[in-house]
């Protein structure tokens, strides 16, 4: 190869390594190394001063190695947390999916003069705050919301309250879960939908198949990637939310986010908040990564 040809490829591979740093360097300072401190206080008592020099600090770190700060992840009130984590993002996962896979195969198939408004309302719900969510949710179905001062107006009596409790309860955390996942389901699903031709449909059909069932047995498998995408992305995210458990759970129903926070300023516990985070982050890292293979094997 003359010495032409291999000056003409330097630039562009220089070029692709200069975008590359500038890509990665936010992640690496940003997301790594923080996950790297996290790790390495999870491991060793904090407070306590590190010697000067490599070397040094190398040597402290093993001298006090200590496993003792995930072993207290297994109280039983860090393991109701961790079961309250688990149960948020799985209720949230499946009623999400189900409820915004119906609701985009619906719009999907049924083209009615509304159906563009409805998608267009369908986004106010996820590009909404959380805490704005909590506050509409509580002005709705609270004590003097919306639905009580309808039914006290209604009723002619002005102390009517319905039995109906959603602060710092389960289904209360999870009906803003769910009133937020359900359009980012939809949404997900729904742009995987756009890119599948009605004619299959209109194929199925014409050999016999109910409209129902050729949405079954032909939209809904092509939908998988999507479905997969969507349910991953609502599961990670409920694990790592805070805001809405803080606020509608409060500490009676908090998750590892919650007590994350709490242990980093509320107990000044570096250490052990560190072992919790990296363990949350483990847990939420194994599901992006079980996602990346599933897309990879073309489910």
């Amino acid at each position: 190869m003359s010495d032409t040809n291999l000056s003409k490829r330097r630039p562009p591979d220089l070029r692709s390594a200069v975008w590359f740093a500038a890509i990665a360097a936010p992640f690496i300072l940003f997301a790594i190394y923080p996950l790297l401190v996290m790790l390495k206080a999870s491991f060793m008592p904090s407070g306590m001063m590190e010697p000067d020099g490599f070397i040094g600090r190398i040597s402290f770190f093993f001298e006090n190695f200590t496993l003792k700060f995930y072993g207290k992840i297994f109280v039983s009130r860090y393991l109701t947390e961790f079961y309250n984590t688990l149960i948020f993002a799985g209720l949230n996962t499946f009623v999400s999916l189900l409820v915004g896979t119906t609701l985009a195969v619906y719009l999907y198939y049924r083209n009615f003069p509304l159906s563009r408004l409805l998608s267009s309302l369908l986004i106010i719900p996820y590009i909404v705050p959380n805490y704005i969510l909590v506050l509409s949710v509580i002005s709705v179905t609270g004590n003097n919301g919306l639905i009580n001062m309808v039914l006290r107006s209604i009723l002619g009596n002005p102390d009517f309250v319905l039995p109906l409790k959603v602060m710092h309860t389960y289904h209360g955390v999870l009906l803003v879960f769910i009133f937020h996942g359900i359009p980012l389901a939809a949404f997900i699903i729904s742009a995987v939908l756009t890119s599948i031709n009605k004619s299959y449909i209109e194929a199925a059909v014409g050999l016999g198949a109910s409209p129902m069932k050729a949405i079954i047995r032909v939209v809904l498998p092509m939908t998988v990637p999507g479905i997969v995408a969507a349910g991953s992305i609502l599961f990670a995210y409920t694990m790592c939310n805070y805001v809405i458990v803080a606020l509608m759970g409060g500490t009676s129903h908090a998750n590892l986010a919650v007590e994350i926070f709490n242990q980093y300023f509320g107990y000044d516990t570096f250490d052990f908040a560190s072992a919790l985070s990296v363990t949350l982050s483990a847990m939420t890292m194994t599901i992006m990564y079980v996602y990346f293979i599933l897309i990879r094997k073309k489910v």
